[in-house]
Order: C-alpha cells, then sequence, then structure tokens
C-alpha cells in the first residue's frame, strides 16, 4: 500500500470504499470518519509535494503526469477562437507547481582534449622508450668496460 493511503488510513482510522480489500482498517461507514478521510484526501490534492512531504514524510514519485478535466469559461473560448455549440470539455494538461528542473548536457571531453591525450601519452611511451635505450647502452657500456678493465687488470 503507498505512503500517502497509509498515512489517511492511521490518521482517518478506517479505509477508503476503494481500498478496502488491501488494507486491514474496516472501511469508513460513520459520517466523521468519512468526513475526516475526505478532508484529508482534499487537503492533500490541494498541496504541493513539499506540503506533502512536511505533512506525512511520504516521499514524492520519481516521476509522473497530471491531467486535469475543466469546464473552460467564455474568455477561454473567445482565445480559442471557436465557436462553440452544447456542452464543451477542455482537457488541459498541466505541469505541477516548480516541479521539474532544467538541465543542460553538453560534451567535456571533446576534439582538442582527446588529441592532447593522444599526444600526452604518445609522450609518455616515447620518452620511456627513450629511457630504456639510454638504460640499456649505460648497461652495454658498463659491461664492455668491466671486460675490458678485466682484461687489462
Amino acid at each position: 500500500m503507498p505512503c500517502i493511503e497509509r498515512y489517511i488510513e492511521n490518521i482517518a482510522g478506517c479505509s477508503s470504499p476503494f481500498q478496502q480489500f488491501f488494507s486491514s482498517k474496516a472501511l469508513c461507514s460513520r459520517k466523521d470518519k468519512f468526513k475526516l478521510w475526505t478532508k484529508l484526501i482534499r487537503t492533500l490534492y490541494e498541496s504541493d509535494e513539499n506540503s506533502i512531504y512536511n505533512l506525512t514524510s511520504c516521499l514524492p514519485a520519481c516521476d509522473y503526469n497530471e491531467f486535469r478535466v475543466t469546464k473552460p469559461n467564455a474568455m477561454e473560448i473567445k482565445k480559442q477562437g471557436r465557436a462553440v455549440q452544447g456542452t464543451t470539455l477542455m482537457l488541459r494538461i498541466t505541469a505541477p507547481r516548480s516541479q521539474y528542473t532544467l538541465k543542460d548536457q553538453y560534451y567535456v571531453y571533446d576534439g582538442n582534449s582527446l588529441i592532447a591525450d593522444i599526444g600526452g601519452y604518445l609522450g609518455l611511451l616515447l620518452g620511456h622508450s627513450i629511457f630504456s635505450i639510454v638504460s640499456i647502452l649505460n648497461d652495454w657500456f658498463r659491461y664492455v668496460a668491466t671486460k675490458k678493465f678485466k682484461l687489462l687488470c
């Protein structure tokens, strides 16, 4: 059972008709308990994420959509520029209050950095190979000098 529904059931002391099969609490059959349950639902419905968290300690969902069906007023219909005949129903999809973060993505590692890194690694390997050649030559000269010195001694 989701956290918010658990909170409502614990405060109201009963479960909704929609949750009666998933809850151990009795159905909200008394008028006062049902009014309390309805008041809690309305309060949470009209609250934003921060208020809900402060009230219930329930974390918000990571991803969700919010849809509302509204009856348009005359000004909205005139803005649309449409003639209205009979009953009109508008579906307005709104973004919840301050819940979206704008993020920019950009490349941190571009072509110049790639060339610089390749050049750096080549320089490192070249330096290592030159150092190896010098070390080998040094060992060879020592060997030759020691052999010649021993022959002379």
